[in-house]
């Protein structure tokens, strides 16, 4: 599994020192979402980066150490993202139709970055 942190967030705010996992783009929705609800906003547009860290156990705890390229450079990933609340119902199997208070769009990715 891939494990990521936030490593900046333009506008400049409170960041969660919270590890997400998945693909990069899931890391960086989860983080856009724990983001803006500490910016307690309906919506918020903010442009997030992602490192991919691995973590090691050193002394019976867990540390988040980067995890860097063959040229020794850190694997980073930078979105623009945008959090809206959300009217669109999602059927489910057995569940009906389910509506989520907020989404989350990637409106731009700009890709890994150096």
């Amino acid at each position: 599994m891939r494990h990521f942190e936030i490593y900046s967030v333009q506008p400049a705010g409170p960041v969660p020192q919270k590890i997400f996992s998945g693909s990069p783009s899931a890391a960086a929705k989860k983080a856009m979402t724990a983001l803006c609800k500490l910016r307690d906003t309906e919506q918020c547009t903010l442009t997030v980066t992602v490192r991919e860290i691995k973590r090691t156990m050193v002394n019976g705890e867990y540390q988040s150490v980067p995890v860097l390229d063959s040229d020794g450079i850190e694997i980073m990933r930078k979105y623009k993202m945008k959090r809206s609340t959300n009217e669109t119902p999602v059927s489910f199997k057995g569940a009906g139709e389910i509506i989520f208070k907020h989404k989350v769009e990637i409106t731009e990715s700009f890709g890994r970055v150096l």
